[in-house]
């Protein structure tokens, strides 16, 4: 029969409405903001360190030779003995007075912060790849990644190794970037945060009309990564 004057379907809106109630894993980009403000770090080293129960010699002296494979800005063992540190350098492709403390300073922290550390032996990289590549989901990396590292099969475990650039996919485990022990004098490396950074961007674009801005990218750097590397000879071929 005919619905009375006023009424709708069942499950319909009217014109213009939306519904009261989100569809299940609608989630507004402020709320995923917000959650940025907030870091259980104790949540998340427990969660990056479960593949690896213990650390052998073995998994230590690989992540060494890692060291020394193209890409590493730095890469050093710090070792925490009787609540002293001492550390190794393996390399480093330059020094900076400002830049070189960020290295030892997240350890040194600790120590100030906890008098009794137990003893710790651990191998830090600073770089722009992960040291350790694992991709589940992609069945080349995956299978790579097992015949390398078969690990409980009885075979070696990955490299355990610390690193400034890490994400899921990967075994690396997260180590504080310098940009957290920025110089307290004036420096090339003393940038302000993003929070700041972002409006003076936006305020200089548009001070710009889009029919006068130039299609040329800067960028800098060393180049001594293959990406870089490339990037660099597809500007070298253009340089108009």
């Amino acid at each position: 029969g005919e619905l009375p004057a006023g009424e709708l379907p069942a499950g319909e809106l009217p014109a213009g409405e939306a519904p009261a109630v989100q569809p299940v894993g609608a989630v507004s980009a402020d709320a995923l903001l917000e959650l940025q403000h907030v870091w259980d770090w104790s949540s998340m080293a427990k969660e990056m360190l479960q593949p690896f129960t213990v650390f052998t010699r073995e998994m230590l002296d690989a992540a060494v030779a890692t060291c020394f494979d193209n890409g590493t800005m730095y890469c050093a063992r710090a070792q925490v003995h009787r609540g002293s540190l001492y550390l190794t350098d393996y390399r480093a492709i330059f020094f900076d007075r400002h830049y070189a403390p960020a290295r030892v300073w997240p350890l040194l922290a600790a120590l100030r912060r906890h008098r009794d550390l137990p003893d710790v032996d651990i191998v830090v990289a600073g770089n722009d790849e992960p040291r350790v590549p694992a991709f589940p989901g992609v069945g080349s990396s995956w299978a790579k990644t097992c015949r390398r590292w078969p690990g409980e099969k009885g075979g070696p475990l990955p490299p355990a190794i610390f690193a400034s650039t890490t994400s899921r996919g990967v075994m690396d485990l997260p180590w504080l970037d310098f940009a957290w022990y920025f110089p307290r004098k004036p420096h090339k490396l003393r940038t302000p945060p993003w929070s700041v950074l972002h409006p003076q961007l936006v305020e200089a674009g548009g001070k710009v009309r889009w029919e006068d801005k130039l299609e040329i990218a800067m960028h800098t750097g060393n180049v001594g990564s293959p990406f870089r590397k490339r990037l660099a000879a597809a500007a070298a071929a253009h340089p108009d």
